[in-house]
């Protein structure tokens, strides 16, 4: 009971916390960022949509049209008259305005970086900033849709000295960003934490970030997924065989369980599936993993998004709760030219309510699906 009133009462406080700040220190809106003359978007055409799926082998329209939102990225060049900082949170503050808006919550969540900003140590940081995702947890398959590929892009667009001599910002540093970033030739000394920190900085500096904090469900356009491609999956020692059925395992994660005893892992041996646990090794044993899959099976969850390093063509397998069903992935299969199909429900279904429920899979539909999937390649290999 005493720790449920002080819960209570923590929350009240931070309640009025927020109010009070947000009098002065106030998230920009869409109009408020575009106003603003020294941003300068590094991209004007990452917009896409999406009308038409492969689902369980049926060409099906769907009510989908998916726009990811142009000029996400911006670059701010700061100048001796502005004051910008980058608050604990991770989130950008120009005076006392906050640049990266998003979900209310995400606002709030900065707007407490804004006053903690206040406590923590100030320090200077100058030249290139790259600080493009403040966000209370990052997963990994956040990671690989969206901030993975916007890096990659800023990787491109800036030279190989300023891509080296960077600083990249986060407030959250899981190993799989750190992993990745020194895959693409950064080092740990790049790598700064901003969660004890508030960096001034200094003038002539430039940031990088993005304006929205978070994009629920949604993946990055064709043409970043493509140079996230050119630039992890030409380094890789990647023997392109082209031949393992993948079943992507969600071990030790609390949500989305499925019911998978040792009798029905026998028979999906016996189809010639192997069992993957993305969280057992290295990212570039996934990539080569991935690139190498003619099948991928698996429940929706952050091990699906390694799809973006298979080849076009691969056959993906999306197992849904059928109250619970975002189209991120299907998404992605669909602009890498992949087979995409679901088992539960279609893409689409969004109540967040199933978010962690566990699912119940037809085992002998599934079965009987990946035996129709397998002959369906053996005749293209017959064939060419």
């Amino acid at each position: 009971m005493k720790y449920f009133v002080q819960r209570y009462i923590k929350e009240k406080a931070k309640n009025i916390l927020l109010k009070a700040s947000s009098l002065f220190c106030t998230p920009l809106s869409r109009d408020d960022t575009r106003r603003l003359d020294f941003l300068e978007p590094i991209s004007k055409t990452n917009s896409f949509e999406l009308s038409c799926l492969s689902i369980a082998g049926i060409s099906t329209k769907l009510p989908i049209k998916v726009s990811y939102p142009s000029s996400i990225l911006f670059r701010v060049r700061n100048s001796a008259t502005q004051n910008l900082r980058i608050l604990p949170s991770g989130g950008i503050c120009s005076d006392d305005k906050i640049l990266c808006t998003g979900f209310k919550g995400q606002q709030s969540y900065n707007i407490m970086g804004y006053l903690q900003s206040f406590t923590k140590r100030r320090r200077s940081i100058s030249g290139t900033i790259i600080c493009n995702w403040p966000q209370q947890f990052l997963t990994y398959g956040d990671f690989v849709l969206q901030l993975l590929p916007e890096l990659c892009l800023i990787k491109a667009t800036l030279s190989p000295g300023e891509w080296l001599n960077a600083n990249f910002v986060f407030n959250k540093q899981p190993k799989f960003l750190v992993d990745y970033l020194k895959l693409l030739g950064c080092n740990e000394g790049q790598i700064i934490d901003s969660s004890n920190n508030c960096f001034i900085l200094a003038p002539e500096s430039q940031i990088y970030f993005r304006e929205k904090d978070r994009m629920w469900f949604l993946c990055a356009p064709l043409e970043l997924l493509k140079i996230s491609r050119k630039f992890l999956m030409a380094k890789q020692d990647i023997v392109h065989q082209h031949e393992s059925i993948l079943f992507v395992e969600r071990l030790g994660v609390y949500r989305r369980a499925i019911g998978l005893d040792e009798n029905m892992r026998s028979n999906l041996r016996e189809l010639g599936i192997s069992f993957f646990d993305p969280t057992n090794v290295s990212i570039k044993e996934q990539i080569a993993a991935f690139a190498n899959a003619q099948i991928v099976i698996g429940i929706h969850g952050a091990g699906i998004a390694n799809i973006l390093w298979c080849q076009p063509g691969t056959k993906v397998v999306e197992i849904f709760h059928p109250k619970f069903a975002p189209w991120c992935y299907a998404i992605m299969a669909n602009q890498l030219n992949m087979d995409y199909y679901s088992l539960g429900s279609n893409p689409g279904s969004m109540d967040i309510n199933f978010r962690e429920t566990d699912v119940t899979v037809d085992w002998n539909y599934l079965i009987k699906l990946i035996k129709q999937l397998k002959r369906s390649i053996d005749q293209k290999t017959s064939i060419n």
